[in-house]
This record gives C-alpha cells, structure tokens and sequence, in this order.
C-alpha cells in the first residue's frame, strides 16, 4: 500500500511540474525576432514623401499616394498647388512607372523602385531627366 501511495505521489509531482512548465512561459516574454514591418514587405504602395532634384520650386517637394484599387494601381501627386494623377500606371514587383502631365501640355514619365522605407527613381520630360528619392510616410505612433 505504501508503495502504491508513493508511486501515485510521485505520478502526481510529475503531472504537475510538467503541466507546469509547459505553461509557464507567459506570451510577452517569448523574444520576438522580428517586427511586423520587416516580416511584411510592402512593396510601392502607400504614401511617400518625395523631392525631385533640378526642378522647378512648384514641383520640387510633394507626396505620392500609390494604392490599389479593384486590383489595378492607382497614383496620385500632392504638390502645393494640386493634385497630378498618374496615367498608364504599371506596377510590378518593387518597381512603380506612370505619366503625369503637368500644366495640362509637359508629359513627364516616372519610373520608382522602392526598397523598404526608400523610393528612388528618374522624372524624365522635355526638359531633361531628374532624379526623385523619397521616404516613407508612417503613421503617428
């Protein structure tokens, strides 16, 4: 009887401590490795800040809204005194290229490739061809 009471003793420490220290470890101090930005690479889409080097002040600085919409691409430019939408959008990869026309006659093409926070990339029109980088615009925190 006694050997029975200390086998189903023993059974029992054992089944405790190892219930225990399965569920011991609480979720917030499991180390994390990596944030949520870096698992998920969000590619062109979104909104930048940008500045075109050479260019005129009017054209110089804006923001560059890139989104989806029904599956296609859509682009817009905020500059300080209107709004350009982008024409013949092409989206592939990191790789972002559209039209806008500026005063209604200047065609300007624009080819970006974004990698992380940073886009980069070359305006090109009559006048010549400029170079663009921005960053991304993140949300207050």
């Amino acid at each position: 009887m006694i050997r029975r009471f200390q086998f189903l003793a023993g059974l029992l420490v054992f089944v405790l401590t190892t219930s225990y220290a399965v569920c011991a470890a609480p979720i917030n101090l499991i180390p994390i490795t990596e944030s949520l930005t870096t698992v998920v690479n969000k590619g062109v889409v979104g909104v930048w800040d940008y500045e075109v080097e050479g260019t005129e002040d009017a054209y110089r600085k804006g923001v560059l809204f890139v989104r989806m919409e029904n599956g296609a691409p859509i682009v817009e430019v905020h500059l300080g005194n209107g709004v350009l939408t982008g024409q013949d959008v092409q989206l592939k990869d990191n790789t972002l290229k559209f039209i806008v026309n500026i005063e209604g006659t200047e065609r300007v093409s624009v080819v970006l490739n974004a990698a992380a926070d940073t886009i980069q990339g070359q305006a090109s029109s009559s006048q010549g061809s400029f170079t663009i980088k921005g960053i991304r615009k993140l949300p207050p925190q």
